[in-house]
């Protein structure tokens, strides 16, 4: 009776399977190893370009913001006064 049958059985099933040999296996895949080529990066994604993009921008306004240090560091004033003297002047000079 198939009701009272089990879902599953500990006994094994019939299968029409048969172990390959090493002819066979050499016989389906090739005798050679080669390899294939790869995908390399995909120059042409937003993302990318987006990133290039902000990069430069970055890269041109540092130089410009250097040339403008520049500028102003030469025509700004050399500051020649008194040194103040520094902590261990003061210390040096109190000991005497």
């Amino acid at each position: 009776p198939p009701r009272e049958q089990l879902y599953f059985s500990k006994q094994p099933r019939q299968v029409e399977w048969k172990p390959k040999t090493l002819d066979d296996y050499k016989q389906q895949n090739p005798s050679k190893y080669y390899q294939l080529g790869k995908l390399g990066p995909d120059l042409d994604d937003d993302e990318l370009i987006m990133k290039k993009v902000k990069a430069e921008q970055v890269k041109y306004f540092s130089k410009q913001l250097r040339e403008v240090n520049r500028q102003r560091a030469a025509a700004a004033p050399k500051k020649e006064g008194k040194e103040k003297p520094s902590v261990v002047a003061k210390a040096k000079q109190e000991a005497a």
